[in-house]
């Protein structure tokens, strides 16, 4: 933007000529207000006539920059609406790491995260950015970037600094994370891949069955994350605002952590040695969660589930489970009713709680199940109520054994104004 200088006649004041004493005196008087004027004027037009000010860039200490893309303005480029501009960003990541990282800082940061594997390419991670962005000047405080940092990590960090007046629909990134291929029937080792990316909609690729991640952590606030299918020994999804929907499987410990959103999953536990934990954790929203049991010598295996939310239901299901498995599961919401579905291989104890709500309790006894053995033995279930049946406890086995009873697992399911249902 052009700037004139800036004068009394500009500014819309007229002096008259000198024609003694009293003129001089008042021309003293002007120009001071005339001074504060010009100052005023020129600290209002400063940020459009320094395109080049210095901006204070939302990094973490922790970060360190390698390099950052180049952002040109190509007025012709064809974005998708609404966005009508656009410009493209790469960067190359090397293979194995430590850990691959993914962070986005500053309130023009926000879009969709895609984590996908190639069908062609190198050795390595490519990393495509999409900037779509309404303005020009929007660029100058935008930063995309290659980081580092201290454990020997590396990744991509978008940063935006913005000074101006607030706009809706600014910018919007698209990150895609293109994993390499591999040959057929292999599998791609990852050590660790983080996302920490608030305003950024995260989706995951069909992954499951040809990349094993040792860690992955996906972090978001107020965007969906939504998983096609994902194997990891250890998995952590940390949102809040969204729901967290998909398919993931994991052998070491799975977490999944929202608030005022939904959790629709289909789940599979794989049991290691020190044996798998999973936790579930929303408020204000339903949790639905179909969960299969496996263990690698098909029998055994031990397996501890929070679920928990509250003021929606809560509706759990075990499609599998091995033989002779420990399963410890605590489920509890409030102010609405709890619907879970054992598989026919669980023996243990299990109590159930439905405050406040009389005859609240059940549990669901299918007298057709045949023994998953096949030993043809005979399943024994007890039953104990109270609290005006609000209240009941008991155990379960298969055959004579005593370990139904003290057993090997132990179910807990608690609600407040709710009913409470446990079929087995």
């Amino acid at each position: 933007m052009e700037s004139k200088p800036l004068s009394s006649d500009g500014a819309g004041f007229t002096l008259p000529p000198s024609n003694g004493h009293t003129s001089g005196k008042r021309r003293l008087a002007i120009w001071p207000f005339l001074l504060i004027t010009c100052v005023w004027l020129l600290f209002k037009t400063y940020p459009l006539l320094s395109p080049s000010r210095e901006h204070d860039w939302p990094i973490p200490p922790n970060i360190q920059i390698d390099h950052c893309a180049e952002l040109h303005h190509n007025p012709s480029s064809n974005a998708e609406d609404p966005a009508p501009y656009s410009t493209p960003a790469t960067f190359a990541l090397p293979l194995p790491s430590k850990s691959l990282f993914f962070i986005s800082r500053g309130t023009l940061s926000n879009g969709v995260i895609n984590i996908i594997q190639s069908q062609s390419g190198s050795e390595g991670v490519v990393v495509d950015v999409e900037v779509n962005y309404w303005e020009a000047p929007l660029l100058d405080n935008l930063r995309v970037c290659q980081i580092t940092r201290g454990d020997g990590g590396v990744g991509v960090g978008i940063f935006s600094d913005w000074a101006g007046r607030p706009r809706s629909h600014q910018v919007e990134f698209e990150v895609t994370i293109n994993l390499p291929p591999v040959p057929n029937d292999a599998i791609l080792y990852i050590d660790s891949l983080e996302t920490d990316m608030p305003l950024f909609e995260h989706w995951i690729g069909e992954l499951g069955d040809t990349v094993y991640f040792k860690s992955i952590v996906l972090g978001t606030e107020y965007r969906g994350v939504d998983v096609a299918s994902l194997n990891a020994a250890n998995v952590e999804i940390k949102n809040s605002h969204s729901p967290i929907q998909g398919v993931i499987n994991a052998s070491s410990s799975l977490s999944l952590i929202t608030s005022n959103a939904l959790i629709n999953v289909f789940l599979g536990l794989s049991s290691s040695s020190d044996g798998t934990r999973l936790d579930m954790k929303t408020s204000n929203s339903e949790i639905a969660a179909s969960i299969s049991l496996t263990t690698d010598t098909g029998g055994g295996g031990n397996y501890s589930i929070l679920a928990q939310t509250s003021f929606s239901k809560l509706t759990l299901s075990f499609p599998s489970s091995p033989l002779n498995s420990s399963l410890s599961l605590n489920a509890r919401t409030s102010f609405a009713p709890i619907d879970v579905s054992l598989h026919p291989t669980y023996e243990g104890t299990f109590t159930l709680d439905s405050s406040l709500v009389p005859f609240g309790a059940h549990v669901l006894v299918d007298e057709g199940v045949q023994d998953p053995a096949g030993d043809g033995r005979k399943r024994n279930v007890e039953l104990r109520k109270g609290n005006g049946g609000g209240h009941v406890e008991g155990w379960v086995e298969w055959g004579d054994s005593e370990e139904g009873r003290g057993g090997r697992g132990n179910v807990k399911l608690e609600t407040v104004l709710g009913s409470v249902n446990l079929r087995l």
